[in-house]
């Protein structure tokens, strides 16, 4: 059984079907330990704790229900139960709450045997006994409650007194590895012991406080409790924990006010941690919230992530080609870029979804649609006047990770009977950088099989005029950007020409990006650079509107 994912009402409708074919079917919160209940309105409830249900006083380790929450399969198990075995299939969900926000759980079902041999109640009893969770509910550094004790604590507390105003505050600790680098690991566990002893100061009897893992903590404070003023009391406090002039701690803090207690506590600690995202790297700012502007940002990556799998297999990805144009006015070839064309909002500009599926790895799914699209075109081109063209297809750094990208593109000039040398491979030196040799090894393997590299971006790195010497490269691509950003015109020329003239010393071939001006080409072919691509010559357009605006199709 595939993941389930259903709104409230169509979740009831799920259950109460499988309740006709199981002896139990149930909803669980697997990460928090507690069985949920859709009322006859519109929400949820939490009930009891998940392992009250078998007589248990804390999880155990064989729990089907959280290893199907945490590997996203279904899972099974058998308990022994009031004299009966229950057979208990888990299968993990996702539950829309009316707002959209999605909450993780686990549909439990469960069917139940009336009788068996004396023999095999005494290897079940066996085998649960042998699977029981010690008590792992304490961190055993600082003496705080682990993360899921802290899920499990929080939601106890909203159960208990609804109505109380909560904060869930994420704390983490600037370059803590580089305090265990320097001072060694008995320094760096003092900090996380005193810290953890200032944050348990402000919980107090109320609050509840949990160290996440390594320099992370998590705490759960009432509204009376809660203050600006605290959290920069603790930050001055860790500030000087070693005792140093050349070196402080620095502690930053997120906040989530707790809006909606329907959502799981691991969410509303994603929230908080979100926020604090926003400030990593600021000198000054130690507190930042989870605000509006973070919620809409959050559900506009779930809504892109949530649309990602129809939109590509609807086709409403399509590739536009920017033209890439020699000196003499002659076409030679075009980049390939991806629009999103929705059948209601329209074009969706690419910042809006681009950097949303890099962040999660989903790119590499799209960019081998894409590749895909512009080696059926050039297959299509074959025969017509445009054959002799060429597409630049962008690599991602995530292709890399999450494809073959060697057997993937090899395949698919094999299946379209191209020539490879017209699917050429573009490619950030940022990119390259990431992992070198391992990244090297693929280029060389591309370029061996007919492949031509193209390097974007060149010389906004470090590692430039070093990279040429060990990579197999034929063309160099120059944002126009680049000699922008200094003032100093004549050094800008400079330093432009002498990488055409070296270029052209190793056989390279540049192609300069961002021309918006006759003023800018003719400044270019002065320095030897005769290959351009930019809104000057064309704007990225739909392959049809390509072939109409140069071959009149």
């Amino acid at each position: 059984m595939d993941e389930i994912r259903y709104n409230i009402a169509d979740m009831k409708l799920f259950l109460s079907k499988m309740q006709e074919v199981y002896d139990v079917a149930r909803l669980v919160n697997a990460s928090e330990c507690f069985t949920l209940n859709l009322d006859d309105g519109d929400s949820i409830a939490y009930d009891n704790s998940c392992f009250c249900t078998w007589h248990r006083k804390e999880r155990c380790v064989n729990c089907s229900s959280y290893r199907a929450h945490i590997s996203g399969i279904q899972q099974k198990k058998i308990e022994l139960h009031n004299g009966k075995i229950h057979r208990v299939t888990s299968v993990p969900a996702t539950l829309l709450l009316n707002d959209g926000t999605p909450c993780a759980c686990v549909v439990e079902l469960i069917s139940i045997a009336n009788s068996f041999s004396e023999e095999s109640e005494a290897e079940i009893e066996k085998t649960i006994n042998a699977n029981l969770l010690p008590s792992l509910n304490k961190d055993l550094l600082t003496g705080l409650l682990s993360k899921d004790e802290f899920y499990r604590e929080v939601r106890k507390n909203i159960i208990a007194s609804p109505e109380t105003q909560r904060y869930i505050i994420y704390a983490d600790i600037d370059d803590f590895k580089f305090i265990n680098d320097l001072l060694g690991r008995m320094r760096g566990n003092q900090v996380l012991i005193q810290t953890a002893e200032y944050l348990s100061e402000m919980c107090g009897e109320n609050g509840i406080c949990a160290r996440s893992n390594a320099d992370k903590f998590l705490a759960c404070v009432d509204k009376a409790q809660y203050s600006e003023e605290v959290l920069e009391y603790i930050a001055g406090k860790v500030a000087k924990i070693l005792k140093s002039n050349s070196m402080t701690v620095q502690i930053r803090f997120g906040v989530y006010k707790i809006a909606n207690s329907q959502i799981t506590v691991s969410v509303m600690t994603d929230y908080a941690r979100m926020a604090l995202k926003q400030i990593k790297g600021d000198s000054i700012k130690r507190i930042a919230y989870y605000d509006e502007e973070l919620m809409a940002q959050n559900k506009h990556e779930y809504a892109v992530l949530e649309a990602f799998d129809n939109t590509l297999k609807n086709n409403h990805f399509h590739i536009y080609l920017q033209a890439q144009v020699h000196a003499s006015g002659k076409l030679q070839g075009a980049e390939v870029l991806v629009r999103w064309i929705d059948e209601k909002q329209g074009l969706i500009p690419p910042n809006d979804f681009i950097p949303i599926l890099e962040k999660t790895g989903i790119i590499s799914q799209l960019d081998k649609a894409v590749w895909e699209m512009a080696a059926a075109t050039l297959k299509s081109w074959e025969g017509s006047e445009k054959e002799y063209l060429y597409l630049s297809i962008n690599i991602s750094a995530k292709d890399f990770y999450y494809l073959d990208v060697y057997e993937t593109l090899t395949k698919i000039v094999e299946k379209y009977q191209i020539d490879a040398k017209k699917l050429r491979l573009e490619i950030t030196e940022s990119v390259l950088m990431s992992d070198v040799e391992k990244l090297l090894n693929i280029t060389r393997k591309l370029h061996s099989a007919g492949f031509l590299i193209e390097i974007d971006d060149f010389g906004k790195g470090y590692s430039s005029l070093s990279m040429l010497k060990d990579i197999d490269v034929d063309v160099l691509k120059i944002d126009m950007e680049f000699l922008r950003e200094t003032e100093h015109t004549e050094k800008s020329r400079i330093i432009l020409s002498s990488i055409i003239e070296m270029s052209q010393k190793l056989g390279i071939d540049i192609i300069t990006e961002g021309v918006e001006s006759k003023a800018q080409m003719e400044h270019l072919q002065e320095l030897g650079c005769y290959m351009y691509q930019g809104y000057y010559f064309a704007k990225p357009i739909s392959v049809a509107e390509f072939e109409a605006k140069y071959f009149g199709e």
